[in-house]
């Protein structure tokens, strides 16, 4: 029987169900959490997704994001990280829908719908020391890509799982940015960005509306969308609003 495509329609359903799923367990166990980049701006400027958006991002300190770690539970979503699953190639972890999967190569079934969880990190003090250590991360993550590209390369021959160095690097691209502590650091960033934040801006949380639920958002989230985006309420041309990251996810016969 032929795996039948997630719609676009289903899989914003998917990630907001997976979103509730997350903040509750979040207020249960008294763990901080984010809204983060375009489900943030979402947030703010459609108070729901992003009409050409096709993904789902938090953030949280990365204590928390540890704490979160031990006590996620979920029948339906699976946390996943650099350490849980073999072969996991990206320096973040994500919560997966188990019911779908998105196909990849010409044999390989990876990760379904899922949401990022994206690290808030500290920063050294000056601007001198964040832009050596950005440029130390940035050698270290352009090894990674180039295993990527050869891995993704090798994916449309063969199934292979995982080429040798990828998860050494992606491990390392995770491990790095935790050197400074989130709670004693001026200035912090979030993995996967290259852009610095006052740590002030997410010392407290608001709740914002999104998709009709209640979601938490940093304090400074106005300066964090303008550090990231510039003008975020100004909607970008035409021909820009389109999906980002792509992906074509189907439904598991048995669900």
């Amino acid at each position: 029987m032929k795996n039948r495509k997630v719609t676009t329609e289903e899989s914003k359903q998917i990630r907001l169900e997976m979103l509730e799923e997350i903040d509750q367990c979040c207020r249960k166990n008294n763990i901080l959490y984010f809204l983060a980049y375009g489900t943030l701006l979402g947030a703010v400027r459609h108070k729901g997704n992003i009409p050409w958006d096709d993904d789902t991002d938090i953030m949280m300190p990365r204590n928390e994001l540890e704490k979160f770690r031990q006590v996620f539970s979920s029948d339906r979503f699976r946390y996943l990280d650099i350490d849980t699953e073999y072969g996991y190639e990206y320096p973040f972890p994500r919560i997966i829908d188990t019911k779908t999967f998105n196909k990849r190569g010409l044999f390989v079934k990876d990760y379904g719908v899922n949401i990022d969880l994206y690290p808030i990190n500290g920063l050294p003090e000056n601007r001198k020391d964040i832009d050596s250590y950005f440029n130390s991360y940035k050698s270290i993550l352009k090894i990674r890509l180039i295993l990527l590209k050869l891995s993704r390369m090798f994916l449309k021959v063969s199934p292979t799982k995982n080429m040798p160095g990828i998860r050494y690097f992606t491990k390392k691209c995770f491990d790095y940015w935790g050197k400074y502590d989130f709670s004693s650091s001026q200035k912090v960033c979030v993995t996967s960005g290259f852009y610095i934040y006052d740590k002030k801006n997410f010392d407290d949380v608001v709740e914002l509306e999104f998709e009709g639920k209640k979601f938490y958002a940093p304090k400074g989230y106005e300066e964090f969308l303008k550090v990231t985006y510039g003008d975020y309420m100004k909607l970008p041309p035409e021909n820009e609003r389109v999906p980002y990251h792509g992906g074509n996810y189907y439904w598991h016969n048995k669900i």
